[in-house]
């Protein structure tokens, strides 16, 4: 199956909109609203959960909703039957890293009869669900799960969408663990704190330790000039000090060298590297093997 044009400019868009995104606050209220836009749903929940499958024990450790869903309730009974649910025995069974949908296993009824299907219907209020492995944070085991209700079921057009998106979306996430550790949670672009174009050159080199009469001779200006750009660069970016300010400048500086580094290659270029063979759709592979154990399957 190949995307149409219009699904493949816009998961272009939704790769650079991800990268763009600068701390785990707004990726953790952004991400959703953007993948329900590629992939239309009535709910998503990033789940990162730490397993070990020799015990049979799973711990939820860390987890964002596009809408508040998810209960005390919901998690206790996601932990206590998680290794029922048919994505974990796929996965644990060694199937590749690819989007799953509930009807790749049982279909619509056979699933709303079975444990889970209790367990989201009451917990996440979603009759359907599609779900996506990615690379986990806090945890060893996470996943992108997209839930619709009974009406229409999610295709292959939305699954190849989410294997595509896939490397991206774990390319984003590392970046932003990247940022935070080198600049810290708090690092802004220059560009946030509203300077004039001189402004910006003044604080450039007010970064780099120049006192007022050296930016000037470097610019072209009075000192007495520079002063007021310097206690204009204070006063915008909240601040009383300018052994403080050279501090927050240079680790905006040092954000934009690093979106210029990490930005994602099909932002930089407009190269269509997007399109690359995925995992193929997990059904022949399912519904072929004698031993899966599960209704519906063999």
């Amino acid at each position: 199956m190949r995307l149409s044009h219009q699904d493949y400019e816009r998961l272009l868009q939704t790769i650079c909109q991800l990268h763009d995104i600068d701390s785990a606050q707004a990726f953790r209220a952004e991400a959703p609203k953007l993948l329900l836009q590629l992939v239309p749903g009535d709910y998503l929940v990033f789940s990162d959960h730490q397993m070990d499958a020799s015990s049979k024990r799973v711990r939820l450790v860390d987890y964002f909703e596009s809408e508040p869903r998810l209960t005390d309730e919901g998690i206790v009974l996601g932990e206590r039957h998680v290794f029922s649910h048919p994505f974990t025995k796929y996965f644990l069974g060694g199937g590749a890293p690819t989007a799953l949908k509930q009807t790749d296993f049982l279909s619509l009824s056979e699933f709303s009869r079975s444990v889970w299907g209790f367990v989201q219907s009451r917990a996440l209020r979603v009759e359907r669900m599609i779900g996506l492995p990615v690379t986990p944070g806090k945890g060893n085991v996470a996943a992108i799960s997209i839930g619709r209700g009974r009406t229409r079921d999610f295709d292959e057009r939305d699954r190849l969408v989410l294997n595509l998106l896939r490397r991206h979306y774990d390319q984003a996430c590392r970046r932003l663990r990247l940022l935070q550790t080198f600049l810290g949670p708090d690092a802004q672009p220059l560009a946030a704190y509203a300077l004039s174009p001189r402004e910006r050159e003044v604080a450039r080199w007010l970064a780099e330790g120049k006192s007022n009469p050296e930016i000037g001779v470097i610019l072209g200006a009075s000192p007495r000039t520079i002063d007021k750009h310097v206690q204009n660069i204070l006063r915008k970016l909240g601040v009383e000090h300018r052994s403080t300010a050279a501090v927050l400048i240079a680790r905006s500086l040092q954000l934009e060298r690093f979106h210029r580094i990490f930005s994602a290659p099909t932002c930089r270029d407009g190269k269509a590297d997007v399109l690359q063979d995925t995992a193929p759709p997990p059904e022949s592979r399912l519904r072929a093997s004698p031993s899966c154990g599960q209704p519906g399957v063999c």
